[in-house]
């Protein structure tokens, strides 16, 4: 089987699996997990990952349901828009544009539920631009300010979501308490799970 093939066996496996999870209720989750129970125990492996497959895909869309809640219709003055939340192939994007007075702030959560580890993020993190200056977000969050181009953006990471909040019409103080007034240190409460 080309290689090509096999990637698009795996699309349409993750899109699938995803658009079971988006329909997933919780009396089939709890059907799921006693299913995989029963294959553990019978050690029927390949139909126990089937239902790991379906009960993970199931979690990553409770989770980025919850996730999109952390985007408040307020933040510093600044009103929020409609919000855009998608979730594709292991990566999720919760993004939201925030205006004051002809000023625009979009902020946006990227979360990659698939398995890219800390190092995957780190990576990720500086494809969006160098470091320039640091600063700190609530919950003692190292977070960077770039100003590149008349874009000023603030970049951090948490948990395993890249959290950005950007401008190319606002001053970067107003930007920064954009950044500020997100509820990121309940955020990163319900990422670490406390």
């Amino acid at each position: 089987m080309s290689a090509i093939r096999i990637f698009a066996v795996a699309m349409v496996l993750t899109a699938v699996t995803f658009a079971t999870a988006q329909a997933a209720t919780m009396d089939e989750i709890k059907e799921a997990t006693d299913a995989l129970i029963e294959f553990i125990e019978k050690g029927d492996y390949k139909k126990a990952q089937g239902k790991v497959d379906f009960l993970s895909a199931a979690l990553n869309e409770f989770d980025f349901d919850v996730k999109k809640k952390f985007f408040k219709d307020d933040l510093a003055g600044f009103i929020g828009g409609e919000m855009s939340a998608q979730s594709v192939m292991g990566i999720s994007v919760i993004e939201r544009t925030y205006t004051r007075g002809g000023k625009t702030v979009k902020v946006s959560l990227t979360d990659l539920v698939a398995s890219a580890g800390p190092a995957g993020l780190a990576a990720m993190d500086q494809m969006f631009g160098q470091q320039q200056a640091t600063f700190r977000l609530p919950g003692r969050v190292a977070a960077s300010v770039t100003n590149q181009g008349g874009l000023t953006e603030i970049t951090a990471t948490i948990g395993r979501s890249i959290f950005r909040v950007e401008s190319s019409n606002t001053k970067e103080e107003k930007v920064k308490e954009v950044a500020n007034a997100f509820p990121i240190k309940e955020l990163l409460d319900y990422v670490e799970g406390r």
